[in-house]
């Protein structure tokens, strides 16, 4: 039986496209109300009479993430509310009475590092160097929040297992934000609700003092996304910045007096690989479906939203993997779209070469007894916006 050309297009492309019509009611504050007979003018305000001025009309990032109209969140907006210049903004207006505090994705550091052919230690004290001309205090990996994001996945696995159900990740936000607008409640049951090494850094830290100016350094935009939602109704992270604008406030050729780590590799955290070591897999990941989707023996890890769009359908037909790694970016977290660009040419071995840098994470068992006093705060609630988008846009049209 052939399929349509409709069908055949479908899915082939992984950019989805923003809602040419936003349905977020947008209001402005009502202009005083002027009491009288009214008055016309033909040719234009009346010498000292000036027509009332507008209060003009914004969008917040909330607003963005608490819509549903759109798949992802508006960039200029994003760009705006969680860009460098609201960063030093801040910085400058908090550094005063605040501990400002930075941590970064090791696959920021490893994007740097082949970008500027340079060792991942020394990109780290230049990272380091530019932030604290910044205001910022301290830089610190994540390494600690990735051992408790896995040992928390893990055990939500074995949990899942004995209900025979597939567990989807929920770390990238990307796919957090497109089930929550395009799927809604049906979809909840299957996530995960651990939170990601980013969120779970902020929530140790503002836990031990609620005074620190969280600021993270990710290889995704989406992740500024993440940094809007509270806990407790605290922001977590106050801040997200990318590779690419980190990237430029750094002098690549300033000379280092002394090198501030001992680290010559970084980590990369993927679950689907822990999950699978733990479960003594044995043979390595496979490319299947296509080269964005791998598996090992009921273990999967799913990049790019064409891929997603798979993994819903994989869940709705009650499919017999056991867990699923979920990334909206084609490549996943390690070719965000934070990091420096490069060509479609030049991606493969940009990767390759990160790849080189950056090693399994194995985790520290130091941080078990961490995990467990917390375990039960680093969960994750996830809201359903489809039904409320589909009655905003409805409002919005009529």
């Amino acid at each position: 039986m052939s399929l349509s050309v409709g069908l055949q297009i479908a899915g082939v492309d992984d950019y989805i496209q923003q809602n040419l019509v936003c349905v977020m009611p947008l209001k402005e504050t009502p202009p005083q109300e002027h009491k009288g007979a009214a008055k016309i003018s033909l040719g234009g305000p009346e010498e000292g009479n000036e027509l009332p001025k507008l209060t003009k009309v914004t969008v917040r990032l909330e607003d963005c993430l608490a819509c549903s109209g759109c798949i992802t969140s508006a960039e200029t907006v994003l760009i705006e509310q969680q860009g460098l210049p609201e960063f030093r903004k801040n910085i400058k207006e908090l550094s005063q009475r605040k501990k400002v505090i930075c941590t970064i994705a090791d696959e920021c550091i490893a994007s740097m590092s082949v970008v500027h052919n340079q060792p991942f230690n020394v990109v780290w004290t230049r990272v380091e160097k530019a932030l604290k001309k910044e205001g910022v205090d301290e830089l610190r990996d994540l390494s600690q929040a990735q051992d408790i994001s896995l040992f928390g996945i893990y055990d939500e696995f074995k949990e899942y297992q004995k209900m025979n159900k597939v567990l989807l990740t929920s770390t990238c936000p990307g796919w957090v934000c497109y089930s929550e607008k395009m799927q809604g409640k049906w979809m909840f049951e299957y996530m995960s609700k651990v939170a990601s090494s980013m969120t779970i850094a902020g929530m140790i830290m503002k836990k031990q003092n609620s005074e620190i100016y969280h600021v993270s350094i990710q290889m995704c935009f989406d992740k500024k996304l993440e940094a809007t939602k509270t806990y407790n109704n605290i922001h977590v992270i106050d801040c997200v910045l990318t590779t690419s604008e980190i990237d430029s406030i750094i002098d690549w050729n300033e000379p280092i007096n002394e090198i501030t780590s001992t680290r010559m590799k970084g980590f990369i955290s993927s679950p689907a690989q822990y999950i699978a070591l733990m479960e003594q897999k044995k043979e390595p990941f496979k490319v299947t479906r296509n080269k964005d989707f791998l598996e090992n023996d009921g273990i999967a890890i799913a990049n790019g939203f064409r891929n997603i769009q798979n993994v819903v359908r994989f869940v709705k037909s009650k499919t017999k993997l056991q867990f699923i790694e979920v990334e909206a970016c084609p490549g996943g977290c390690i070719c965000g779209g934070g990091q420096i660009k490069c060509s479609p040419k030049e991606k493969d071995e940009r990767v390759k070469k990160m790849m080189e840098i950056l090693e399994p994470k194995v985790v520290d068992e130091k941080n078990k007894s961490i995990y467990e006093s917390i375990k039960d705060s680093i969960k994750l609630t996830f809201i359903d916006r489809k039904e409320s988008a589909q009655e905003n846009a409805l409002h919005l049209n009529w």
